[in-house]
């Protein structure tokens, strides 16, 4: 059994988002929602969006990342 008590980094879930759920404007409210129910800490959720995918729609994107903030989430650009 692994000792939690060591310096490693906490672990981590990367999750990679769709463009049609980031344009889901209910998206935050899910993702608190499922954050609540399972226990995982907001902080260790890193959320993946593809640089195609914040291109598709800039404002309607950056309201959802600004709204996603709010629960302490990371957020992750692949290119």
């Amino acid at each position: 059994m692994r000792d939690l008590t060591t310096n490693e980094p906490p672990l981590t879930i990367s999750v990679n988002l769709a463009a049609r759920q980031v344009a889901d404007r209910t998206l935050a409210k899910t993702v608190a929602e499922i954050i609540r129910h399972t226990g995982i800490l907001p902080g260790a959720v890193v959320l993946e969006l593809t640089e195609h995918t914040l291109m598709q729609d800039t404002y309607s994107t950056v309201d959802a990342l600004a709204a996603l903030r709010r629960p302490v989430l990371h957020h992750s650009i692949d290119t």
